[in-house]
């Protein structure tokens, strides 16, 4: 498996701390990249400049919420085809229907423990690591 590329968009310390850690931990090599606010993200995608593999996003942001980001990039073309997995402490049917609404591709709640999320983080990112190589190159 190649090197994942995954933007977090998360505003909490501690959960970034978590997150990086576990990434750390994996099996396979993931490059991470953080930002805390909804809009920070927004511009960060839209740039044309980067464009990760994967973009893990909580809902409650500052900025732009979670889903008004997603809803955002699935609005442009130059962002729609971004795999968008939802990574929440919220397991409310109304948060879950919402990001899915809102584009996007896996709604998961964040584990507070560490193995928790090792095996959470593994799944998603094998899941996804294959979707990513079987990709077609990016015509840009």
């Amino acid at each position: 498996m190649t090197d994942l590329s995954v933007l977090v968009v998360d505003d909490d310390p501690f959960d970034c701390e978590l997150l990086a850690t576990t990434f750390a931990q994996l099996a396979f090599p993931v490059v991470t990249t953080f930002l805390d606010d909804g809009r920070d993200a927004l511009s960060h995608l839209t740039s044309g400049e980067h464009r990760p593999d994967v973009v893990m996003v909580d809902l409650n942001l500052p900025g732009l919420l979670g889903t008004e980001l997603i809803g955002e990039l699935r609005a442009n073309p130059a962002t729609t085809g971004l795999h968008i997995v939802v990574l929440s402490s919220s397991a409310t049917s109304w948060d879950v229907r919402s990001a899915y609404e809102a584009g996007a591709d896996a709604y998961h709640v964040k584990p507070f423990d560490l193995a928790e999320m090792r095996e959470l983080l593994e799944t998603v990112m094998r899941y996804w690591g294959r979707l990513v190589t079987r990709r077609p190159p990016d015509p840009t």
